[in-house]
């Protein structure tokens, strides 16, 4: 970005990701991971209790392959044709994607704005997402999630 390269990045989120996987393909997924036979031929009669750390673990392995699906995001059109393949690899495997929640962030003011697609479903833009606790903007400012820190911190400080 600071060479004047386009710069983006795509926010990718699963449907119901821990309540839409298939379990025959997941013991599938883990008898080709190396689990071994006996861990798997009881049948599924419910599913993994929310907020344990089974579900992560066992989702992760679901999606374990997606690296292999040649994903290669150096420009433009690459990146779309990554899009297309991770669609293709969702409707293999049965997973579908929130696609209201899926957004395209460009980063910088000088940015061409590229349209990409999932599903054949245009991306919406973004300027500003939460990523796994950290807050990014597409002027790569920290300021906002420094508010958010401080104003948590006078919440606490309040309450002391």
């Amino acid at each position: 970005m600071e060479q004047g390269n386009l710069t983006g990045a795509i926010f990718l989120d699963f449907a119901k990701a821990f309540d839409t996987v298939d379990h025959g393909i997941l013991l599938e997924k883990l008898k080709n991971s190396g689990i071994g036979d006996r861990t798997y031929s009881l049948p599924v009669t419910c599913g993994v209790p929310q907020g344990s750390i089974l579900g992560p673990l066992l989702f992760t392995i679901f999606i374990n392959d997606l690296p292999n699906i040649g994903i290669e995001s150096h420009v433009s059109v690459s990146l779309q044709r990554d899009l297309d393949r991770l669609g293709d690899w969702a409707l293999k495997w049965q997973m579908k994607f929130n696609l209201d929640k899926c957004k395209v962030m460009h980063f910088g003011v000088k940015n061409t704005q590229a349209i990409y697609t999932l599903n054949g479903t245009k991306l919406g833009k973004s300027k500003q997402e939460k990523d796994l606790g950290i807050i990014i903007d597409f002027k790569l400012s920290n300021n906002v999630q420094c508010q958010t820190a401080a104003a948590k911190a006078s919440k606490v400080l309040a309450c002391i």
